[in-house]
């Protein structure tokens, strides 16, 4: 007996079939493959946006201390300033406390940064601890809070702190 020759017209549709069943199986592996891939860089994406804004947000509140030290080198820190200071660093006054010895103030600090499918931001809160009098050299401590307190309403007028 001898091989059955291999260009038997029968033969033929089981050897296309066999192909075509593994290109389809090629094309399967490759797509889940793609899939994985996406949604895993996603996932690292969102991870990355999330890390960068909270890292664009303390460095908001760090440039805020420097515009309050920068504000308060004349001797007064007028509550225009604070406000100022606030909004040069993507914040929001919540409170403004002036007691003996020491200027308080919390500010609400906003970072965005671009993720995935979009961008994604970060709030956090921080309390400034400014020493009176206020002098040249005057350095606020910043400390980031584990909750944002209400915002206290703040006198409309730009009252002076007082340096002495």
């Amino acid at each position: 007996m001898t091989d059955p020759p291999t260009d038997r017209p029968g033969r033929r549709p089981a050897t296309f079939a066999s192909w075509l069943a593994g290109g389809a199986f090629v094309a399967v592996l490759l797509a889940v493959g793609l899939i994985g891939w996406l949604f895993g860089g996603i996932g690292r994406s969102a991870r990355h946006g999330d890390e960068d804004a909270l890292a664009g947000v303390r460095s908001g509140a760090r440039h805020a201390a420097e515009q309050f030290q920068l504000a308060a080198a004349d001797g007064t820190l007028t509550d225009a300033e604070i406000a100022r200071a606030a909004a040069l660093s993507s914040g929001r006054v919540l409170q403004v406390r002036r007691e003996a010895g020491q200027l308080s103030v919390v500010l609400s600090v906003h970072a965005q940064s671009s993720a995935a499918f979009g961008s994604t931001g970060a709030t956090r809160c921080f309390g400034y601890a400014i020493p009176l009098p206020l002098v040249p050299a005057t350095a606020a401590t910043v400390t980031e809070l584990g909750s944002c307190p209400p915002a206290s309403p703040t006198p409309a007028s730009a009252t002076p702190t007082p340096s002495g």
